[in-house]
């Protein structure tokens, strides 16, 4: 299904490289991540107008994710820390967007929905390890950990744009939208932990609820061309 995905995300790539009507960088500051920014050339999407105050526009993107953190782990090993990263997506996504016409300022407000295959995804060892220390009241913590590389996830989004029109043709917009979005990612493994330099102890985990935390702020920027 991976290689079926990726195939989709191409070819609407290289069509929507012939028919777009806007281009645009998008940033991603993520809950409890590191930034993450689009993968060259750009993120693109078809606006579709219905009238002047309603738009969908259908889109994709590839994004490189600096680290994610995991949610849904037991008290004993929940952390604030990314623990997945770095690693790429290829998302599709559909907004819908009612608009507001002021002279040659457009502001909207839109919502709907994405998803995405992460790949190449890698697991932050050294944070797990420190927050399971810290946690425990371990000194050091040594752990092995089996996860998986890659995944599809998916959410809503929900934001804002600026549009500002140039000509009867081109305009330069600037938005915010918030995603809240996840991934199922079971990992599993064990671990060795020190309490002082002759005392140590040992563990197993295994967690099939964990989850990808693709939550936070999306920066948006680019050219419509209508």
């Amino acid at each position: 299904m991976k290689k079926s995905f990726l195939f989709v995300i191409f070819i609407l790539f290289q069509i929507s490289i012939l028919f777009s009507q806007s281009v645009g960088f998008s940033y991603f500051i993520p809950r409890n991540g590191y930034f993450s920014n689009p993968i060259a050339p750009l993120n693109i999407s078809m606006p579709i107008n219905a009238g002047n105050y309603l738009q969908i526009s259908p889109g994709i993107g590839m994004m490189s994710v600096g680290g994610l953190s995991l949610v849904d782990l037991p008290d004993s090993y929940s952390t604030k820390l990314p623990l997945i990263g770095p690693f790429q997506t290829a998302e599709l996504n559909i907004l819908v967007a009612l608009s507001l016409p002021i002279n040659k300022i457009k502001i909207s407000a839109q919502g709907g929905a994405f998803m995405y295959y992460g790949f190449n995804q890698k697991f932050i060892t050294g944070n797990f390890d420190r927050s399971i220390a810290e946690i425990q009241n371990f000194q050091a913590v040594f752990s092995n950990v089996d996860f998986k590389k890659h995944g599809f996830g998916g959410g809503y989004i929900y934001g804002g744009k600026l549009t500002y029109r140039l000509s009867k043709k081109l305009s330069v917009y600037a938005g915010l939208n918030y995603y809240s979005g996840k991934q199922k990612y079971p990992i599993s493994g064990n671990f060795t932990a020190y309490t002082s330099a002759d005392s140590k102890a040992s563990g197993n985990f295994k967690f099939d609820n964990s989850r990808i935390d693709y939550s936070g702020f999306m920066i948006l920027f680019g050219i419509v061309n209508q």
